[in-house]
């Protein structure tokens, strides 16, 4: 194996990878957008890529187990190389076989008719005349980029979207750790219990839930906005109670603290799975706003964003969460106090608190395990739920649905047809005769004037 090689190596092979499953994933996003604008059809398409998704959650942790088993770590080391190396084999191959099925089950809809292949094929032209240097290429990319910003309903997307995945990427990263450290020294759980535990529903909950979600998507009384409410709250009120379970744990048993436990996050995840789905099965629409003020469709460029944005959550809370539980005392030995705890309670028949007194000797350890504990339970209550509060503010004005898309859309059809017609003359009756409905919501929607904007490509 390559035990010999530097941070270096290791650093530029995840680059690489990186940049390639980008390459995939970026147009793949776009692929809802790009291949039909009806709202349920892109619906139907989000929500499978979303079941798909949570469906392989569970298996991303249980892969690497398995073959931690099967290959276990050679003497003096804490993982097995050849596990990790064989992990990497099978979603390595995975991912081969299901990008193939998307390639030969996909199309790309401007190869569609000969006229838009012509047309792109012109462009191509125009462009390759231009030779634009990388640098300016580069930096024509980072403008469209930012000017994504300018659509409203995509910066309040952003927000939840950053908010969202924060909260799925925060729990899933403390979990564990909380239920092991937080109720010493009146329970510590196994980590693979612990593991299964959140495991376990999120996995019934992926398999019950998608199709009950899309007819509540599709549904013009209930839409992403409540779907959005609905899961924050129950969200919310599962860090409640998470906090107060850890603050009673005192005078609770361990049997009921777990039984607590169980049930919070069977509860937290019927939240987590309503808005879990919700970002990619919303996006496929945003674009739409977009293409009536730019008069083209641009869903790569908001795939790529949405992407960029993936990246930097997942950093950002990884960094901040480490920091905190850093200083919050949480090490190593900490860890491997539990993990000894939780194997003495199984051989010895003992409660976790007689454990506790007999493996914890010095009150210096006692009380890093104490500050550990209140430092990892103040994450999984304030972080995860401030982030919860801060989406369900977005959530309460977030007005893309079913309804307003569908005045978007024809309004798209009407302009495209008046450009089609008559060119700048007839756009410009086109919007003059607009209802004003139409327009209220597409400047609720966009952020933008209708009259200025709309169909400018500005």
């Amino acid at each position: 194996m390559a035990g010999g090689l530097s941070w270096l190596y290791y650093l530029v092979s995840f680059i690489l990878f990186d940049f390639c499953l980008d390459l995939v994933l970026i147009p793949w996003e776009a692929i809802p957008a790009e291949i039909t604008s009806t709202y349920t059809q892109r619906n139907k398409m989000g929500s499978i890529r979303m079941w798909a998704s949570g469906l392989a959650q569970p298996l991303i942790a249980f892969v690497p187990t398995l073959f931690m088993k099967l290959l276990p770590a050679e003497h003096g080391m804490q993982t097995s190389a050849w596990a990790l190396f064989a992990t990497a084999c099978v979603w390595g191959v995975i991912g081969i076989i299901f990008t193939l099925f998307v390639y030969f089950s996909s199309w790309d809809p401007i190869l569609i008719s000969k006229e838009k292949t012509e047309l792109m094929l012109r462009h191509l032209d125009e462009e390759r005349k231009r030779a634009k240097t990388p640098a300016r290429l580069f930096l024509e990319n980072i403008a469209n980029l930012l000017l994504t910003l300018r659509i409203k309903t995509f910066r309040k997307h952003l927000v939840l979207y950053f908010s969202t995945f924060g909260i799925i990427d925060s729990f899933t990263a403390i979990f564990v750790i909380f239920a092991t450290i937080s109720f010493l020294p009146t329970l510590t759980l196994d980590p693979a219990q612990a593991a299964l535990i959140l495991a376990t529903p999120l996995l019934i909950m992926t398999i019950a839930y998608t199709p009950f979600g899309a007819w509540l998507f599709n549904h013009p009384k209930i839409g992403p906005r409540l779907l959005y409410l609905i899961g924050f709250g129950i969200g919310i009120l599962s860090c409640i109670t998470y906090g107060i379970v850890y603050f009673t744990r005192g005078s609770l048993s361990e049997a009921q603290i777990t039984g607590l436990i169980i049930f919070t996050t069977c509860v937290f995840t019927v939240g987590r799975n309503i808005i879990g789905g919700l970002p990619w099965v919303v996006f496929p629409l945003i674009p739409d706003i977009d293409m009536i003020i730019h008069k083209e469709q641009r869903a790569g460029v908001f795939a790529g964003a949405m992407t960029f944005v993936r990246k930097f959550t997942n950093i950002v809370f990884n960094v901040v969460i480490g920091a905190v539980m850093g200083a919050a005392g949480y090490n190593q030995h900490v860890s491997n106090v539990a993990d000894k705890m939780s194997n003495y309670v199984q051989v010895h028949h003992v409660t976790t608190r007689q454990a506790f007194h007999h493996l914890v000797t010095s009150s210096t350890l006692e009380h890093q395990i104490q500050s550990a504990g209140f430092g990892i339970a103040m994450l999984m209550t304030f972080l995860v739920g401030g982030l919860m509060l801060i989406a369900l503010w977005n959530a309460f004005t977030f007005k893309l649905n079913s309804k307003t898309h569908a005045i978007l859309v024809e309004e798209i059809s009407r302009l495209q047809k008046a450009d089609s017609i008559g060119g700048e003359v007839a756009v410009k009756n086109a919007k003059e005769s607009a209802d004003l409905k139409t327009k209220q919501t597409i400047e609720a929607l966009s952020g933008l004037n209708y009259d200025k904007f709309v169909w400018t490509g500005k």
